[in-house]
């Protein structure tokens, strides 16, 4: 229990760095989930409100992180397991609320994603001279791909695998968008 709590109080303290929560919300979100064929004893106790409350955590982690196919998942994950267990028809409302808002912010990235912001770029590179957007692009495109190369990347392989065909293809259609 104490490991849960740790997790979980980890994964709220960095929301803003959403790097970190995230591990700390997968740790937490391991932690409290016991599927069939698991290892552990079957007798282990896994409380949904603290489930619950480790899927939203890391849900709002997700959505912070433009992953927002994995934020939907959780959300509805949360859901089911209030609609499961019983919660108070407010938390159940404030869960749907919440998965309909993931599902526009899915819906959003899909339709208009910010190449400018994955790439990380000034807001003022418009402004700038031709032959320094296109320097700008080939520098931030190449400190990300660093970053998030799948053989360079520490943390979750999939994740850095998702990153890096966004900071591709943000490149890609910036290239084009500036004749570069």
């Amino acid at each position: 229990k104490l490991e849960q709590n740790a997790a979980s109080e980890g994964a709220r303290r960095h929301l803003e760095r959403h790097e970190e929560a995230l591990i700390s919300c997968d740790q937490a979100v391991e932690l409290r989930t016991v599927s069939p064929g698991d290892n552990r004893s079957a007798a282990v106790f896994v409380d949904p409100a603290a489930l619950r409350e480790a899927l939203k955590t890391r849900a709002a982690a997700l959505q912070l992180d433009n992953d927002h196919d994995e934020a939907v998942r959780d959300w509805s994950r949360a859901l089911e397991s209030a609609r499961e267990s019983g919660a108070a028809p407010e938390e159940q409302q404030d869960l749907q609320r919440s998965l309909m808002q993931a599902q526009q912010n899915k819906r959003v990235w899909d339709e208009r994603r910010d190449h400018m912001a994955t790439l990380e770029l000034p807001a003022n590179l418009q402004q700038l001279a031709p032959e320094k957007q296109c320097s700008w692009i080939k520098k931030q495109h190449r400190k990300l791909a660093r970053k998030w190369h799948p053989d360079k990347y520490r943390g979750n392989s999939d994740r850095g695998a998702r990153k890096m065909r966004e900071v591709q293809e943000a490149k890609d259609v910036l290239y084009e968008r500036f004749r570069c």
